[in-house]
Order: C-alpha cells, then sequence, then structure tokens
C-alpha cells in the first residue's frame, strides 16, 4: 500500500468556491497528459492495482495498492494522476451533476440534515460548518481554471506526506520515489 496524504482538504477551498477540493481529488483519475480516464483503468486493471483518491475537510488521500512486483508500474500511473492531471471539462461537469444528486438525495435523511445543521451552528462562518462536497451554488461556479489553481497550490511535494507498507525496503522505497517524482 502507498499512500499520499496532502495536508489540504475542504477546510482550504476558496470563499465562494466550497467543494473545488472535492471536485479537484474527483477528477484525478478522470485523465492525464499520458491516460484517458478509460486508459488508465484499464492499466491499474492489468496490474491488479486500485488507485483511491479521497478528500475530506483537513487532508486529501491518495491511495494506491498493488502487488510489490507490480509496484514501479503502477507507481507510474499514480505519477501520471498526481502530477500530469488534464481535468477535462466534460468530467468536470459530470462530476458536479453527480455530486450535486448525491446531495439532494441526501436531503431525504434526517440525520444527515440534522448533522449538517448541527455543524453550521456550531462553526458559523467556519470551513468546518460546511460540507466537504460544498454547498449546490457554490459546486455550479466552480470552473476548471478553479481545479487546477487548487491543484497547482495544494498538490505540492511540501506539503505531502507519503507512506509505504508492504513487502520493500526503505532503500527499495527511496529509489522508486527519486524515479518517480
Amino acid at each position: 500500500i502507498f499512500n499520499i496524504l496532502l495536508k489540504s482538504g475542504a477546510a482550504s477551498d476558496p470563499t465562494g468556491k466550497e467543494g473545488v477540493a472535492n471536485l479537484t481529488a474527483e477528477l484525478l483519475t478522470r485523465g492525464t497528459k499520458q491516460y484517458t480516464a478509460q486508459a488508465l483503468a484499464e492499466e491499474l486493471d492489468f496490474l491488479g492495482a486500485s488507485l483511491g483518491v479521497d478528500a475530506d475537510l483537513e487532508s486529501t488521500t491518495l491511495t494506491l495498492t498493488t502487488l510489490t512486483k507490480n509496484l514501479d508500474a503502477a507507481l507510474s500511473l499514480l505519477t501520471s494522476v498526481i502530477l500530469t492531471p488534464t481535468f477535462p471539462e466534460i468530467e468536470l461537469g459530470k462530476k458536479q451533476t453527480e455530486v450535486l444528486g448525491g446531495l439532494k438525495s441526501r436531503e431525504e435523511d434526517p440525520g444527515w440534515v440534522a448533522q449538517r445543521a448541527f455543524l453550521e451552528k456550531l462553526y458559523p462562518g467556519h470551513p468546518y460548518g460546511r460540507l466537504v462536497e460544498g454547498a449546490p451554488a457554490s459546486i455550479a461556479r466552480v470552473t476548471r481554471a478553479d481545479v487546477v489553481r487548487y491543484h497547482q497550490t495544494h498538490y505540492r511535494p511540501n506539503n505531502a506526506i507519503i507512506s509505504v507498507a508492504g513487502d520493500i525496503t526503505q532503500e527499495q522505497i527511496a529509489q522508486l520515489l527519486q524515479t518517480h517524482f
């Protein structure tokens, strides 16, 4: 397991563009300079690897799971995802629609509505008082340029923590990091 934790999440969303951290994370695997979303998924599948990206309030995590023998090839894919995403406009529109639909469906859940209201009262005017996904109005305002800017600002080496677990030595990991990053 190879994890990259970025010390930025929804709490670092710009005012009026709440949801940009989540959309940036969601779009990372939807196309890179080297791979379309389909080609990336096929390569991961061929290697028997999985790649997940998740944004929360304080952080964004990329998790690569693969066999040690496929780590070099899988890291090439991860490198492409984190360093050269293309954030296709059409994929941004799809994700915005998907997130908005998810928020609308959650409005049917009284527990979720109560939790959201509780957080808004507990943290008025603070990022902790809003949803990681953002609000419908702010999600609709997020542009591809906002996503690119967020990526350029927060997806940086000095904002990342890398952790590795598995059948590999520290020296091997250091060499792989030197090669890929």
